[in-house]
């Protein structure tokens, strides 16, 4: 999906979890934490 952003120059910014990424609480959890929180 990033490759097809960046080929028709449409503005985004990837972040790749890596290990810690999924569908589970824990990630959901940190997610909330890291781009949601930085607002409150």
């Amino acid at each position: 999906m990033f490759e097809v952003l960046r080929n028709r120059s449409i503005a985004h910014h990837p972040d790749d979890w890596g290990p810690k990424g999924g569908h589970e609480w824990p990630y959901w959890n940190h997610q909330m934490w890291e781009y949601v929180g930085q607002y409150f």
